[in-house]
């Protein structure tokens, strides 16, 4: 399967197309009414096959030669958009190798199934006689991740399973029409893995759908290839950058995202936390002889004591992490060395540039970027 990260650029792209410019999104409110998932596809690599929540169908936005060039596919009904019956709701999308095919999760009958990014048919997973791939007998599946080329495949992914705790790897197999593999399957002993990322290396990252673990697995190995990181809070959204090998995990609750490094052996935790935010909402005595005045529900609270001399740390870390004041449901990183436009914006006179973009979606609605080039000199990350 093509990598996670084209596919996340891809994603930062439509959105920025979308929202970059207000007079775009106008002209985009009647063809998208709810999106969800998202994946770059077709022989030349420039379709966005995007889902719907709630919706048995898909639809696919054409990139152009520029970031506002680009537009959606249109169906046989003159001016409405292409829209590609799937026989259930679509919660995961992902692209072949070659980009020719694209495999999709129908929610409603927990199956896989495949269409081809060129003539926009269904292969398989429509339901009745083109069932697709069932996963009916392992649970509700909650997240699909690309994993390295695959050399006699068109493409090989990862399948979350939380009820199970399971994370099955699977293969797309070239016959007429292609048809699905299961090659493996990792038990999570005491976890539910949920959102998943594959970085480079065999290396598969997994959220926990129950705790604050974030699960490390080297799917190069056969045994013990599974460890974990608690990262404080419950993961909405994972993200990376290959350049910094840094690992980026949002955290809804905190309202944040941190940054975890793994150019070790051991991922370990950066503080990018310059600016000391948020500021306090609750700060207590540092003595515990002294009776606290509130209760800390936030961990940059929790960090911080009052004393004799002002403020000090609470315990033996500070507060580490990005606050973006905003609770994020996904995340992609946009790479302006991969994509000669990706990060160009016009609107009206105006220009904005960065080498590298985090764009997060929060709950509110809102788009939040943060410039990561600061990492590149050892800094950190900017909320722009």
């Amino acid at each position: 399967m093509r990598s996670s990260g084209l596919k996340m650029m891809s994603t930062a792209v439509l959105l920025l197309s979308l929202y970059g410019c207000p007079s775009r999104t106008d002209s985009i409110d009647a063809e998208l009414s709810n999106p969800g998932a998202m994946a770059l596809a077709g022989a030349s690599m420039n379709k966005i096959f995007i889902s719907n929540r709630g919706e048995e169908a898909l639809q696919v936005f054409q990139l152009g030669e520029t970031l506002l060039a680009g537009e959606f596919i249109k169906g046989p009904v003159q001016y409405l958009p292409l829209r590609i019956p799937c026989g259930g709701p679509v919660e995961n999308l992902i692209a072949s190798d070659d980009g020719n095919y694209v495999v999709f999760h129908n929610a409603a009958q927990q199956s896989l199934g495949v269409i081809d990014a060129n003539t926009y048919e269904v292969q398989e997973g429509l339901g009745g006689s083109i069932v697709g791939f069932s996963l009916q007998e392992f649970g509700v599946a909650a997240d699909i991740e690309s994993s390295q080329a695959c050399e006699d495949c068109l493409g090989r992914f990862f399948v979350s399973v939380p009820q199970a705790q399971k994370i099955l790897q699977m293969r797309l197999l070239p016959n007429d029409p292609p048809t699905f593999e299961l090659e493996k399957e990792w038990t999570i002993d005491g976890g539910y893995p949920e959102t998943l990322l594959y970085t480079a290396d065999n290396i598969l990252f997994a959220s926990d759908q129950e705790g604050t673990l974030l699960w490390r697995i080297d799917v190069g190995v056969d045994a013990n290839g599974i460890s974990s990181l608690n990262v404080g809070a419950r993961v909405s959204a994972l993200s990376w950058s290959s350049d910094d090998q840094v690992l980026f995990v949002a955290r809804p609750a905190m309202q944040d995202i941190l940054t975890v490094d793994l150019s070790a052996a051991q991922p370990t935790i950066l503080d990018v936390n310059p600016e000391f935010g948020p500021a306090p909402s609750c700060l207590n005595a540092c003595s515990s002889e002294v009776e606290a005045v509130c209760s800390a529900t936030h961990q940059a609270d929790a960090a911080l004591c009052l004393d004799t001399d002002g403020l000090s740390l609470a315990g033996d870390r500070p507060y580490e992490a990005l606050f973006l004041g905003a609770k994020t449901q996904s995340m992609v990183l946009v790479d302006g060395g991969a994509s000669e436009n990706a990060l160009s914006i016009e609107c009206g006179e105006e220009e904005q540039s960065h080498s590298r973009l985090l764009v997060s979606a929060g709950l509110d609605g809102s788009l939040r970027l943060s410039s990561m080039d600061g990492l590149a000199a050892g800094g950190t990350p900017q909320v722009v």
